[in-house]
């Protein structure tokens, strides 16, 4: 796992060491054991050697590449950039390609050589054979830039669901990419205009969408995409399309077996490594059987990592994640955070976030990384098994809504008498008046409503004003999700969720993983992204996926034989619930308050101060029970510790995370 940045300069103008230390050097918590450089020189077709980012030499080119490494796979041989044996084709890389071995194996067969045990390596030799299909051919977590030089082409890539990032800058006169958006905010000749259409997609889903930032000319790669600079411009392509049209052929039992495979052999694969590995451990379905299946490949104990919370039951499900490091015979270890650590490590989370994404969460993630990453390089973790085997109560609430609207549903539901669905979302859903309800909505479109259970903030555009507003009267965030919901070609209602929510919600939880793993130099990886099991995923008909109305019905079938009893019966879901709403309504009032002020509101002229004001007063609900106003405040304290870190003070001395708790005000 690594850092990687590179810059061209399309004029031909000159780089040196001294222009690009700085966007390497702040990738070094990704990258803690080694940061290296490499120029080339495009118009001459020559190039450097690596070298350090602290070595005296004054290498120079019109194109650099930089890399900081976390040392996990091939820990001699594995440094980067890398040239091939040829000396035409360099990489710098971030991931892991979990299939390395068998890969190498192949490309040995056909004439390639080899000087490394690394994966990286590997991404070298497949492009030499497959060129751009080689991404067809690899297995994980990636994202990278290939320079080759006999064509003078970029080449860069994200893996298929977006498990690492890429960022990119591109204007008349230079193209920037990197793995964290601050390694391009540091070069002083980029334009830092803010993207409201950003903002207004925070502000309605808690994420931001299509590849947007909270940059107007900073993107993001999308999710199994690639991107080519060459003579000819720059082109992207999507690479990764899977069927979404399920396999209503298919039996339960070759489903279960097919799936178990699947889990068993990505856990396989993703516990390769040099170094110790742990794991995440919620005491829910998904990182239970990550951690139930790892244990029987890996040949010494796992280290357990679980966060819980001293405010009540509700936010503490240790019991169930020692009842799986019990049965697996793991060391665990339990982090507890408190509202002190929350204040002292908000502004550091906000510093590697690079723009606010989704909820409170990402703090307990944070804290359970800081603890792991002290003891390891790597854990598992079961990111992904909610947004493919549909465990969020929205999908199955929503394909029976539909049906008690007498929409066209899922078949399965057929076989289910009105009175007795009635009945059941009555009863799991608590909805008061669903008569009324439901006939309110009888001539609203399924995408419409889909898009709208997305949405936790929807609905919030009155109390925008200034360039904010001026956007929103351009751009609608809810409307445009409507019209790309409503293009995903399948006949299966539950495929088309889980198809949008793995390019939206599931990307936007993946940079959380992402980010606060690699604030504390930690790998994070997440077998039920494997692509394989995805793409087998939507096969899966919904009447097995779903049978007897049961979330994860199948993915529990599959891998029940690696859990404890306790976690069998589980029915609650809860998703590691951070007592935010207590601690803002308790110990951390004053705190939270203290950044929708009506005189911060003024100065960033994208709130209307006077109606939020009423709003946080009221402490009333928002649109749905279990929305309180502590999320619209969560989301304003982020956007406003975003202003204040990227955007009000440039000073390189800002990017540092250790450096900016005490230096925000507020704090």
């Amino acid at each position: 796992m690594c850092g990687i940045t590179g810059r061209i300069n399309f004029d031909g103008r000159i780089m040196r060491p001294a222009d690009v230390r700085e966007a390497v050097r702040i990738l070094k918590h990704r990258g803690p054991d080694a940061q290296n450089l490499l120029f080339f020189d495009t118009n001459a077709g020559t190039k450097g050697q690596v070298f350090d980012l602290n070595s005296e030499r004054e290498d120079a080119g019109d194109l650099f590449f930089g890399h900081t490494r976390l040392s996990i796979i091939d820990l001699r041989g594995g440094g980067q950039p890398m040239t091939d044996i040829t000396g035409k084709i360099t990489v710098v890389f971030n991931g892991e390609i979990y299939n390395y071995i068998e890969l190498r194996r192949e490309l040995s067969k056909i004439g390639h050589e080899f000087r490394t045990l690394s994966d990286t390596e590997v991404i070298l030799n497949a492009y030499r054979e497959y060129g751009f299909d080689c991404l067809k051919h690899f297995n994980g977590m990636f994202a990278f830039a290939i320079y080759d030089s006999v064509k003078q082409l970029l080449f860069c890539a994200r893996d298929r669901v977006g498990i690492k990032p890429f960022y990119y800058y591109r204007d008349a006169g230079k193209f920037i990419f990197a793995s964290e958006i601050k390694s391009i905010l540091s070069h002083p000749d980029i334009d830092r205009e803010p993207d409201y259409a950003g903002v207004a997609d925070y502000l309605t889903f808690l994420y931001t969408t299509q590849g947007k930032t909270f940059f107007k000319k900073i993107k993001s790669l999308s999710p199994g995409y690639t991107l080519t600079l060459g003579k000819g411009g720059m082109t992207l392509n999507r690479y990764w399309n899977p069927d979404l049209e399920p396999d209503y052929a298919m039996t339960e039992d070759y489903a279960v077996e097919r799936l178990r495979f699947l889990v068993e052999d990505a856990v396989r694969l993703q516990i390769r490594s040099d170094v110790q590995v742990g794991a995440n451990l919620s005491g829910g379905l998904d990182s239970s059987a990550i951690v139930g299946m790892a244990s029987k490949y890996y040949d010494q104990p796992l280290f357990t990592f679980t966060g819980r919370f001293n405010e009540g039951s509700h936010y503490d499900e240790s019991r169930y994640a020692l009842a799986v490091a019990s049965m697996v015979n793991a060391r665990s270890h339990l982090i507890t955070p408190t509202a002190k650590d929350l204040v002292d490590n908000i502004a550091a989370i906000a510093w590697h976030m690079d723009h606010p994404v989704v909820t409170p969460g990402l703090f307990s993630q944070f804290m359970v990384a800081r603890t792991a990453g002290s003891m390891l390089k790597v854990v598992l973790a079961g990111q992904g098994g909610d947004e493919i085997f549909f465990g969020y109560p929205r999908y199955l609430r929503s394909i029976i809504e539909t049906k008690l609207l007498n929409q066209k549903s899922e078949p399965f539901l057929d076989n289910y008498h009105y009175p007795g669905l009635m009945a059941y979302y009555i009863k799991n859903y608590r909805i008061p008046g669903l008569a009324g309800w439901c006939f309110k909505r009888r001539r609203s479109n399924f995408d419409r409503r889909y898009i709208m259970t997305s949405a936790p903030l929807y609905g919030l555009g009155k109390y925008f004003t200034g360039r904010l507003a001026e956007q929103l009267k351009l751009y609608s965030p809810f409307d445009e999700e409507i019209e790309r919901f409503g293009k995903i070609e399948t006949s299966s209602l539950i495929n088309k969720m889980s198809w949008y929510d793995i390019n939206n919600y599931l990307e936007a939880l993946l940079h959380v993983e992402d980010r606060t793993s690699m604030a504390w130099s930690l790998e994070s990886r997440v077998p039920l992204l494997d692509h394989r099991i995805v793409e087998f995923s939507f096969k899966i008909p919904a009447h097995i996926k779903l049978r007897n109305l049961k979330p994860k019905y199948i993915m529990k079938r599959a891998i029940e034989h690696v859990l404890p009893e306790i976690v069998k019966q589980r029915t609650d879901k809860k998703g590691f619930p951070t007592p935010i709403d207590i601690w803002f309504n308790r110990e951390l009032a004053d705190f939270a308050n203290s950044f929708a002020t009506p005189e911060i509101m003024s100065r960033r002229n994208f709130c209307n101060s006077a109606v939020l004001n009423r709003y946080f007063a009221s402490k009333k609900r928002f649109l749905t029970p279990a929305l309180r106003r502590e999320a619209l405040l969560w989301s304003i304290v982020n956007m406003e510790l975003w202003f204040r870190s990227f955007v009000d003070d440039r000073s390189p001395e800002r990017f540092s995370p250790l450096e900016i708790p005490a230096g925000v005000s507020g704090i």
